[in-house]
């Protein structure tokens, strides 16, 4: 027998056990090596990147809007006065603009309620909160999102958020409501997160359009949708004409067909048309940018309805109400869903 394969025979478990652990070290280091690539510099998790509270527009009524003015000039006092339109949709989720706390910061100076006297006195307070938590965030690596979260949850948030290397998000908020809320699980519809509102962002951002929202995979990307929303934002509150293409104002498929036409596209005139010539995606797939289209909104065409989804549940678009902001999640408009179209080009 060849001296090779006897030794080989022999040593059969120690030659067997050799290759094992080098294949081990050589495994070790190589996935070491990837997920030292992968983490350095890095968060996992995390919400709308590439946008931020700066800019944008909140979607308001008159009660709170008549605050822009006060909360511009406060906020400018602290070098905040980029998100007076995110701070906008902040009053409308705390207080809807109906109360003098209208930030609702009252707790945030003592933990107690009622330190309130004004309108002035309640920004004054919250633009004091901001900074902190915007200043902490940074400080931490953190963006604008996780500092909205740090408004409702308190700093803590972002110290928890640093050492679990995540970004916020809401899977994020509810892990650190657990750790917090002191053994307490019952509390109505937040059970069992018990301690601040995770879904706090997610609130505020119903009432607010970043100036740069996440368009994914998207093929209108974000300058394209910006310019979009550029444009039909000049006819915000306009009516709905029918049959108009801007003379002065725009039915459904009109503003769109418009709108398009200023980033050098061209779509067909009609809600059925426009339809046909964009590329069914699904629901999950959906990004801003993508047209929304509906059936049964009236008898004039089995396609009779078509919005721009803006992000958050949220689409834009011309309806009997006016031109604006509409919530998809409402049930009149869900129930009518037909389906959704990306444009291409």
């Amino acid at each position: 027998m060849n001296i090779a394969v006897s030794l080989g025979l022999r040593y059969y478990k120690e030659i067997l056990l050799g290759l094992v652990l080098v294949f081990g070290v050589v495994f070790v280091l190589f996935f070491g090596a990837v997920q030292e690539q992968g983490n350095t510099g890095t968060r996992g998790g995390g919400v709308m990147p590439g946008a931020d509270g700066k800019g944008g527009k909140a979607n308001v009524p008159p009660v709170v809007r008549q605050y822009e003015g006060m909360i511009r000039e406060i906020a400018t006092k602290y070098n905040l006065q980029d998100y007076t339109e995110f701070f906008l949709a902040q009053v409308m989720q705390e207080s809807g603009g109906t109360d003098v706390d209208i930030f609702q910061s009252s707790e945030s100076i003592d933990g107690n309620l009622g330190n309130i006297r004004s309108p002035e006195h309640s920004t004054e307070q919250a633009m004091r909160h901001w900074t902190d938590v915007i200043g902490k965030s940074q400080a931490k690596g953190l963006d604008f999102w996780a500092a909205t979260q740090a408004y409702n949850m308190g700093p803590g948030y972002l110290f928890f958020l640093d050492e679990i290397k995540q970004k916020h998000s809401e899977d994020s908020a509810k892990a650190f409501a657990l750790k917090h809320a002191g053994g307490r699980t019952s509390c109505g519809w937040r059970s069992p997160y018990c301690y601040g509102d995770y879904t706090y962002l997610n609130k505020i951002l119903k009432y607010f359009q970043p100036a740069t929202g996440t368009t994914g995979n998207s093929e209108i990307g974000s300058d394209r949708f910006n310019k979009l929303m550029s444009f039909a934002l000049q006819f915000e509150n306009y009516p709905y004409q029918w049959g108009g293409v801007g003379d002065p104002s725009f039915d459904c498929s009109g503003l769109w067909m418009m709108a398009f036409r200023q980033v050098g596209i061209t779509l067909p005139r009609t809600a059925g048309e426009q339809y046909k010539a964009t590329q069914r995606v699904s629901k999950e797939q959906l990004q801003p940018g993508d047209l929304v289209f509906f059936t049964g909104t009236s008898d004039h065409a089995y396609i009779s309805h078509v919005g721009l989804y803006v992000g958050n549940g949220r689409m834009f678009d011309s309806n009997s109400r006016g031109i604006g902001y509409t919530d998809l999640n409402k049930a009149y408009w869900d129930s009518k869903i037909a389906g959704y179209g990306r444009v291409g080009g």
